[in-house]
């Protein structure tokens, strides 16, 4: 799912193209140079006003399970590029989420529409962000002269939110296009997250249409390429992007349960200094992060705590903020609230509470695959179906429903087998309770958190949490894991 959000995401900060009629022009998504899906665009103007709209279609399977991912982006601005509307949708495997906005005075009324649940709010609207026309005339208007160098802040609608995007101007080259080699200007954009960056490398003509974008997302070069309409609704090839991004053990871990603490060695796979900076692992009362060179030495020692009330009543800023509902963590939706009382009936402290709820919904979950994407709290809620990432989110979203401040959690975990694989970390998510001051893990997937978890981020469960893991995921290797 981060590869498909994450990559709409690059594609649509570096511009669409400059032609003023409508017609829809397409770009094909590969892979190691193997074909996953297409985006189509289209950029329409009539009555003063320009409506740009982008749909990726994207086919990846996990461990031998396709999964066909959707998404689509639309926005809706003035001639000059001022904002009007936008919307999104997306439709990951168990149904399509929806969001629509407006944009006046400063402000964004917004509608999330999940199934029969729809949520409405106001966001203020990020001073000076662009979406796609705003960013079409932003580039025109500073050139492609090799050199040239500007920042923007581009408005995600999937997200709702912007983010920094810095662009520098590079040298012309000489590209090849599927065959095709033309001469194109070459241009750098980084984006910039609340957990990291992301940095994609565009080619564009001197009409500034970009025909070629390639992105390094979890060890993997995904590349976009302008392509006919014929190429681009070809049967996709078969490739299981999973089985990339698993990390071996050097050492049998089992059984991971007794494990009191281990201390991983982490090395970046092509062993550079610039490389090692790049990976990043979560600090918290459960994981310690040093630097040692070229290395980082992650040491997962579990903490658990007794007691703590509930519902919180305390002020810690990061807690109160995690017991908020969200477009992903549905915590007010009143199927999600009926599902917390019944899990919690009878607790009589924060911790009880939490442990309640990661046991209830790692049996709610009847349908234990991986053939749904990535789903929203109520979607998991009404459809009992999911991987690790649909039993966090349910259970986040139960906590908060029960006053409980929790946060969703993304990293990897250790398993004993995995397909014909052996002692090898696999991408995991799980969800983490503050409780009487500290933040304590849990996993209602795996039943139980352990000193086999390494965490990368920790947040909302959102899309952008992705930028948290795309430049350490794929990315590193354990050197040594040491049991203690």
């Amino acid at each position: 799912m981060g590869l498909c959000v994450l990559a709409g995401g690059v594609a649509g900060a570096a511009g669409p193209a400059k032609r003023a009629k409508a017609e829809t022009e397409y770009m094909a998504i590969l892979v190691g140079g193997q074909k996953l899906g297409y985006v189509a665009n289209v950029r329409q103007v009539a009555a003063g006003k320009v409506t740009t709209t982008q749909r990726m279609v994207l086919t990846v399977k996990r461990m031998g399970m396709e999964l066909k991912l959707e998404q689509s982006e639309t926005s809706v601005e003035t001639a000059g590029g001022a904002p009007l509307s936008f919307a999104s949708s997306q439709d990951f495997g168990i149904m399509a989420q929806t969001t629509e906005g407006t944009v006046e005075d400063g402000k964004a009324k917004v509608k999330v529409i999940s199934g029969q649940q729809v949520r409405e709010m106001e966001i203020a609207w990020p001073e000076g962000a662009l979406l796609a026309e705003g960013l079409r005339i932003l580039s025109i208007s500073k050139g492609f002269s090799q050199g040239t160098t500007y920042s923007a802040k581009a408005f995600m609608p999937s997200m709702l939110k912007a983010f920094d995007a810095n662009t520098t101007i590079g040298a012309t080259k000489q590209v090849d296009l599927l065959g095709r080699v033309v001469a194109l200007a070459e241009v750098t954009t980084v984006l910039d997250g609340p957990t990291g960056r992301i940095e994609s490398v565009g080619y564009v003509d001197d009409e500034g249409e970009v025909l070629k974008t390639v992105t390094v997302m979890m060890g993997m070069q995904m590349e976009m390429v302008a392509c006919t309409k014929e190429f681009a609704l070809m049967p996709v090839d078969s490739v299981d992007i999973f089985d990339k991004v698993l990390v071996a053990s050097p050492v049998s871990l089992a059984p991971v349960g007794e494990v009191k603490s281990v201390a991983y060695r982490i090395e970046p796979t092509d062993g550079s200094a610039k490389s090692a900076a790049k990976l990043k692992f979560l600090d918290s009362p459960s994981q310690k992060v040093a630097r040692d060179g070229n290395s980082v030495v992650v040491t997962v020692r579990p903490v658990a705590v007794a007691g703590g009330a509930m519902p919180y009543k305390g002020s810690d800023p990061a807690a109160l903020k995690a017991l908020k509902a969200t477009a992903h963590l549905q915590s007010d939706a009143k199927e999600v609230v009926a599902l917390a009382r019944k899990a919690v009936a009878g607790a009589t402290d924060a911790a009880g509470a939490a442990r309640r709820i990661q046991d209830f919904v790692s049996k709610y979950i009847t349908s234990k695959d991986l053939s749904v994407g990535y789903a929203t709290a109520l979607e998991v809620a009404k459809s009992r179906q999911g991987d690790c990432t649909e039993h966090a989110a349910l259970a986040a979203a139960m906590c908060r429903a029960a006053g409980l401040p929790a946060q969703v959690v993304t990293g990897l975990a250790y398993v004993q087998s995995f397909g014909a694989r052996r002692d090898v970390f696999v991408p995991h998510a799980w969800f983490r309770v503050f409780i009487d001051g500290v933040w304590v893990d849990f996993d209602a997937a795996l039943k139980a958190y352990d000193a086999g978890h390494i965490a990368l981020v920790a947040g909302n469960g959102e899309p952008s949490d992705f930028f948290g893991v795309v430049n350490t995921l794929g990315n590193f290797r354990i050197a040594e894991a040491t049991k203690r």
